[in-house]
């Protein structure tokens, strides 16, 4: 008996696993369905969880200390599903820093586009194109490249400069700090194109462009690209 409810563990447990990456899948398609990924893991937390019991049944139910395995599995189980709450939480003290969100904001990025209607402990709710609010968790937004526009700045400006670039600096090395920099500043617009290629009238010479928020952080933006010129020529010496 118990090896056949091993054999219907195992299938019961491929089964959930080829499932469970199918609807994640598909709810990464597109931007409609991506929303739902919060309860397909909160699904997939409930099977799993029932899969380790029933186990437990078949193989140490016939054992003295089968009662402190359970206590030990719902004590775990019940502080992952505190975690489950306070990383956002966390994610979401993390968030507040690094881009001070506002009510009535606008959101951009590759996932979502919208104004920010709320901003909560554990999530945010913006109001996309369709009227619809969406509730978004801080931990899904944390690590996400994306730009804040006030409403009266939706339109940005594009910034184009020349940098000079020490020759044992590694080009597509510097291209990939310069982006991680300029998508993490609150004054780039992350979702627009960040472009570096070679000036093809000087050699050394890179053209560098990307988008600000408005003009006014133009002269921020130079400065803060020179600065980090300066600190990669410093390491190489």
């Amino acid at each position: 008996m118990d090896m056949i409810n091993m054999i219907y563990l195992i299938i019961t447990s491929g089964l959930t696993f080829i499932g469970v990456k199918t609807l994640k899948l598909i709810c990464l398609r597109n931007k409609t369905t991506l929303k739902f990924i919060p309860f397909v893991s909160a699904f997939e937390l409930v099977v799993w969880t029932s899969i380790l019991f029933w186990a437990i049944d078949i193989f140490f139910s016939r054992k003295s200390y089968y009662l402190y395995l359970i206590i030990i599995l719902v004590l775990s189980l019940t502080a992952l599903l505190v975690w489950f709450y306070v990383k956002d939480i966390i994610a979401g003290f993390l968030f507040k820093i690094r881009h001070n969100p506002i009510k009535n904001q606008i959101l951009q990025s590759k996932e979502w586009n919208g104004i920010i209607k709320k901003i909560g402990v554990s999530h945010l709710s913006i109001e996309q194109q369709d009227r619809k609010w969406h509730r978004i968790p801080y931990s899904l937004l944390v690590n996400v490249t994306l730009s804040l526009l006030s409403p009266r700045s939706q339109t940005s400006s594009e910034t184009t400069m020349k940098v000079e670039l020490n020759p044992n600096i590694d080009p597509e090395y510097f291209t990939a700090r310069l982006r991680e920099s300029l998508a993490t500043s609150s004054w780039c617009v992350a979702c627009k194109p960040i472009l570096v290629q070679p000036d093809l009238a000087a050699e050394g010479i890179l053209l560098i462009s990307f988008y600000i928020l408005n003009p006014s952080y133009q002269a921020l933006a130079k400065d803060k690209v020179n600065q980090l010129v300066l600190r990669l020529q410093e390491k190489q010496f």
